[in-house]
C-alpha cells in the first residue's frame, strides 16, 4: 500500500499543530520580559506571499518580525511584548486597544519622517475572522497612503492595513500592503484570513483517541473540506497544506470511516505524465472518499474511490478555469479522458 501523501514527506513536509513553530517564547508569572525572540519560526508562505526574512529588533520590547512579499504586495508579521511579562488576551483592555493607536501612530510617523506624502485614516474597528475550525478576534486599522517620490520610484498610491491581536500573552501583528487601485474587499478580507489562519493552526491538534474523539472533529474536517474547495490554491499555501493535511490525517486513521485511501493505483494512472502535481490530487482525492464515506457510510470502497477521484479532479478544472498551473497537466490526461468516456471506475480498480 502506498503511504498516503498526508502522512510522507514532500507535499506536507510540516507536522500538524502550530504557528510560528508553536508557541510564543514564555517566561515565569511576573518575570520582566527576557524572550528569546531569536526562537520564533515563521512559516514559508502567508498566503500568495512568500517569506522573505525575519529580522529580531534591537530592543527586546519590540519583538522579532517577519516580511513576506509577492505581486506588488508585501506583509509583514510582528510578535512583541512591550516589555510586558503577560499581555491580557481581552482586545477591548486598554492596553490592547492603546497598542492599535501606538501602531497607528508608528505607520502615521512616515509623514514627518517624508516616507509618505498624505496618510489617511479610513477606518478602525474590532472584526471577527471565522475559520473552519476557530474564531479569531482582531483590532483593525486600514490607511490610505501616497509614498513620496524617491530615487529609483515614482509617488505612488498604497493600503495598508493593520491587524492586532493577542497570542501566548504577546502582541502578534501584521501590517498588509496593497496597491491603492487594487483595493478589493475580498483580498482585504483573505490577507487577514490567512494570518488568523497561520496563527490558529496550533488549534488543529490530531488528539484523537477514541471514536468520540474522531466523531466531535467530523464537522470541523467537512468545514475544512469546503473551504479547500471554495479557495483553491496550487501549489497550496503553508495554511491550506496544513489544513488539508489535518483532513488527510483524521480520514486515513478514523476508525469507523474505513475510507479507501490505498492510493497506489493513482500513481499507476499518473505514470505517464509530469507528476508534479500527483502528491496534490492524492490528498484532494483521499478528502473526497472520506467525505463520501461521511455522506454514505455503506459506500463500496469502488464508489468512494470513484468520488474521491472526481473530487479531485473536480478541484483540478476549477484550478484550470482560473488559469492555475495545474491548467493541463498531461499526468491527469489519462484520468480525464477515462471519466469522460465513463470508464473511470474501472481505471481505478487495474
Amino acid at each position: 500500500m502506498r503511504v498516503p501523501v498526508a502522512v510522507r514527506e514532500g507535499f506536507l513536509i510540516l507536522a500538524l499543530g502550530a504557528l510560528l513553530a508553536g508557541s510564543f517564547p514564555g517566561q515565569a508569572e511576573g518575570q520582566v520580559s527576557r524572550r528569546r525572540w531569536d526562537t520564533v519560526k515563521f512559516s514559508r508562505t502567508l498566503g500568495s506571499l512568500s517569506y522573505v526574512e525575519k529580522r529580531v529588533h534591537a530592543a527586546s520590547t519590540h519583538g522579532v518580525t517577519a516580511i513576506y512579499r509577492g505581486d506588488d504586495r508585501v506583509a509583514t508579521i510582528s510578535a512583541y511584548d512591550r516589555g510586558l511579562a503577560e499581555v491580557p488576551a481581552d482586545l477591548t483592555a486598554g492596553i490592547v486597544r492603546d497598542e492599535l493607536a501606538q501602531s497607528c501612530r508608528d505607520l502615521e510617523s512616515g509623514l514627518r519622517d517624508g516616507t509618505f506624502r498624505t496618510v489617511v485614516l479610513r477606518d478602525s474597528s474590532q472584526v471577527t475572522v471565522r475559520l473552519p475550525w476557530r474564531e479569531m478576534e482582531f483590532l483593525r486599522a486600514t490607511y490610505d497612503l501616497e509614498l513620496a517620490e524617491t530615487p529609483t520610484e515614482p509617488a505612488k498610491r498604497v493600503t495598508t492595513h493593520i491587524f492586532l491581536t493577542v497570542m501566548d500573552g504577546v502582541f502578534a501583528r501584521e501590517r498588509y500592503t496593497h496597491p491603492a487601485e487594487a483595493a478589493d474587499p475580498m483580498e482585504v478580507q483573505k490577507a487577514m484570513a490567512d494570518f488568523a489562519g497561520i496563527l490558529a493552526l496550533r488549534y488543529l491538534g490530531d488528539d484523537w483517541s477514541t471514536v468520540d474523539d474522531f466523531r466531535r472533529a467530523e464537522p470541523v474536517v467537512r468545514r475544512i473540506a469546503q473551504w479547500l474547495v471554495d479557495d483553491l490554491r496550487y501549489p497550496p499555501d503553508e495554511l491550506r497544506a496544513q489544513a488539508a493535511a489535518y483532513a488527510a490525517t483524521w480520514i486515513t486513521r478514523n476508525p469507523y470511516l474505513q475510507a479507501p485511501v490505498d492510493t497506489g493505483h493513482l500513481a499507476l494512472a499518473m505514470k505517464d505524465g509530469d507528476c508534479e502535481c500527483e502528491d496534490y490530487v492524492e490528498i484532494m482525492y483521499i478528502i473526497g472518499c472520506g467525505l463520501h464515506k461521511m455522506d454514505e457510510p455503506g459506500a463500496s470502497p469502488v464508489a468512494a474511490r470513484l468520488a474521491g477521484m472526481e473530487f479531485a479532479l473536480d478541484a483540478q478544472a476549477r484550478l484550470a478555469a482560473t488559469g492555475g498551473k495545474l491548467t493541463g497537466c498531461a499526468a491527469l490526461t489519462p484520468l480525464i479522458s477515462a471519466r469522460k468516456s465513463g470508464t473511470l471506475a474501472a481505471m481505478l480498480e487495474e
